[in-house]
């Protein structure tokens, strides 16, 4: 560690400047942070002792004041002249055995671990004392009212492979881990950190950084999930609570995706995707830019909350998308076998091409009331059905089977062509 001392130049205040505070000596520790400014013949007075930030250890931060003011009353031994340094972050190796233990501010016992692999864990605290031992690692920090200053800030993945996993496990406390950001350009096999909540970046992989079964807790203040490298098969991902402003891109097609809701705004990329289930709302939007073997974007999109807000997006056909209610938002793709909404619905659909039987649309189906939904067809639509319709339009080459609702009817429908028989509309 390396620092200066200055000469006051009366006014009391410290601004390191030869014009003002002249520079008398600049000094470096030795061995275990000791000083020695003796022998120097310091006049009596006020001296600053300003000690460098840049030469500190990595990881550390001083506490105290800097610079120290010195008064100076003649030849004399100072006690009060020490800076206490406290390490705030450090730098963990995990893999090959060695794993990473620490226990959080609230009681979680934590423990990171990587199988297959090696990674680079950077934790954060205040106190931060580092020891070793057979298991691997344990950090400890400064004690707070049910735990330890210390929390994971990145976790940075070096190596990987088919088989490697990244494993972090907590219990005890809340059961809940907060981690700022996973990070690298290496393929897992495996995250499961079902306890982790990203709170920072979040998942942040380039390159061809994947993860083909990821396990994780909330999404919260706008953590991401990237992963653009590829997989053998697909990817499964079951997660928590995706909160506002939270994207997630896949480089490979999505296998499953199971959340209990996303609140939105937010954006899922992937190529494609088999399964979509969200239990509560959904008010993300959804741009899936390839399709399966079939020519499907999504197989079967399930929600069982809300779809207002979100706009999906496939360049292949759908399945099956359910909902119990979409008031506003936008479907749109090649083509879809049923829209089912349970409740109201005034999002639009748009669909631009159609089956070999020449349909765009199988069923759309809503229970509730439709409110200004524009449905756009290029081809023909087996069964429209609303409790009622008001405002908005249908546009289709003719509809094969029945257009009905309970209710009134208050759409404008164009019905371009005919069937074999001739007819735009049987019922």
């Amino acid at each position: 560690v390396t620092g200066r001392v200055y000469q006051d130049n009366g006014d009391g205040v410290f601004t390191s400047s030869p014009e003002t505070d002249g520079l008398v000596v600049t000094w470096t520790t030795s061995g275990g942070g000791h000083y020695d400014l003796g022998g120097m013949g310091l006049a009596p007075g006020r001296y600053w002792l300003w000690v460098d930030p840049a030469s500190m250890p990595e990881g550390f931060v001083p506490t105290g004041a800097n610079p120290i003011a010195l008064d100076i009353a003649g030849d004399q031994d100072l006690t009060n002249a020490d800076l206490p340094l406290q390490q705030r972050t450090a730098s963990i190796n995990i893999g090959q055995g060695a794993a990473l233990m620490f226990t959080d501010a609230d009681g979680t016992k934590v423990t990171v671990r990587m199988i297959g692999g090696t990674a680079t864990v950077q934790v954060v605290g205040t106190g931060l004392a580092v020891t070793q031992n057979a298991r691997g690692t344990t950090v400890t920090g400064l004690a707070t009212a049910d735990g330890q200053d210390v929390k994971i800030a990145d976790i940075q993945l070096l190596t990987g492979g088919a088989t490697a996993m990244l494993m972090i496990t907590g219990y005890g406390g809340d059961r809940r881990i907060t981690v700022d950001r996973i990070s690298g350009s290496v393929l897992l096999s495996m995250l499961n950190a079902r306890s982790a909540d990203l709170t920072g970046e979040g998942i942040a992989l380039t390159g061809d950084g994947a993860i083909r079964t990821l396990y994780v807790g909330d999404l919260l203040n706008g953590a991401d999930i990237a992963a653009p490298g590829a997989v053998t098969g697909s990817v499964t991902v079951m997660a928590g609570q995706i909160g506002a402003n939270s994207n997630m891109t896949f480089g490979s097609p999505l296998g499953l995706l199971s959340i209990p809701g996303w609140a939105g705004p937010g954006t899922l990329t992937a190529p494609s995707a088999g399964t979509m289930m969200s239990r509560g709302d959904f008010g993300a939007d959804v741009n899936l830019t390839g399709a399966d073997a079939r020519g499907n974007s999504v197989n079967v999109f399930s929600c069982l909350g809300s779809l207002d807000g979100a706009d999906l997006t496939f360049a292949g056909a759908a399945g099956t998308i359910m909902g119990n209610a979409w008031t506003a938002g936008s479907l749109t793709a090649l083509r879809a076998a049923t829209v089912m909404i349970r409740g109201d619905m005034g999002a639009s659909v748009t669909m631009t091409g159609q089956n070999t039987a020449g349909t765009s649309l199988n069923m759309l189906y809503a229970m509730g009331d439709v409110t200004g939904s524009v449905v756009n067809l290029t081809a023909a639509t087996g069964v429209i059905y609303a409790r009622s319709w008001t405002g908005g339009s249908i546009r289709a080459l003719y509809v094969g089977s029945l257009l009905t609702t309970r209710g009134a009817f208050g759409a404008d429908v164009n019905l371009t062509g005919a069937n074999a028989a001739g007819n735009s509309l049987n019922l």
